[in-house]
């Protein structure tokens, strides 16, 4: 646990000012039409360039280049946006490469896609595309994902492992391999399919091992979206919220939240 506590503080650090952004944090099972335009609309008015970063769908090759295009396409369409970028790195070392993350810098919103969140994790933190992500934030722009894309923000991730003979009434709670996310929400970590895949004891089990972290349960289809220090809910379900020794506070569509 010591190694685990050193490395989220260093993903902490690295993203602890405020920044002036919008998060987008989507608990999977698809993205309908309005929310995806909605989450744009967070980028300002004008033509809004959207990267969208797919890596998640595809852990094991690489993208076609038709596979590419057809993303470029229907991003385009779903959210709405003028110009849309297709980032899909396959190593580390390129996602730390100047050539690779500059891509991100003048994009006002950046979409994570969801699937494996291991993947994501070995590939991009730690890395110059991470502090490009960042910067957008920073700068005013708007980054959301959803599933896997809506875990990775933040500074823990609650990445499950294989059943094991010896816990074998479930997964194991956490990989420590895969244990920091962005940081973009310090001292939170975020579940998705939240109620679907009946992951309370999980969230309870990791505000527990990990009394300084915010646990933030998010419903499939529905997203919190934090602005300010303050978070929003939209869509049909709800946002869990957990704390050591605390019963957990269930956030309905509409209701507000302000971050500790």
């Amino acid at each position: 646990m010591k190694r685990l506590t050193m490395l989220m503080l260093i993903a902490l650090a690295a993203h602890a000012a405020n920044p002036s952004g919008w998060l987008f944090l989507h608990g999977g099972a698809g993205l309908s039409a309005d929310q995806a335009r909605s989450f744009l609309s967070y980028a300002g008015t004008g033509e809004v360039t959207l990267a969208v970063i797919p890596s998640a769908m595809y852990p094991s090759q690489p993208m076609t280049p038709e596979q590419i295009e057809r993303e470029r396409h229907d991003s385009a369409e779903h959210f709405g946006a003028a110009k849309v970028i297709v980032m899909d790195a396959r190593t580390r070392e390129e996602a730390d490469s100047p050539e690779f993350s500059g891509q991100l810098r003048g994009v006002q919103a950046v979409w994570i896609v969801g699937g494996s969140i291991e993947w994501l994790a070995e590939i991009y933190t730690g890395t110059r595309t991470e502090r490009e992500v960042a910067a957008v934030l920073e700068r005013g722009g708007v980054v959301g994902g959803t599933s896997a894309g809506a875990m990775i923000p933040g500074s823990f991730l609650v990445s499950r492992m294989p059943k094991s003979p010896l816990r074998s009434e479930g997964p194991i709670l956490l990989n420590p391999k895969y244990a920091v996310g962005f940081g973009l929400l310090p001292n939170v970590a975020i579940d998705p399919h939240f109620r679907q895949r009946k992951r309370e004891g999980d969230m309870e089990g990791v505000v527990s091992l990990h009394p300084e972290l915010l646990g933030l349960g998010i419903d499939e289809k529905t997203a919190a979206i934090v602005h300010d220090g303050r978070m929003t809910v939209i869509g049909p379900g709800q946002v869990l919220v957990f704390r050591k020794g605390q019963q957990f506070v269930a956030l309905a569509p509409g209701a507000e939240f302000v971050l500790p």
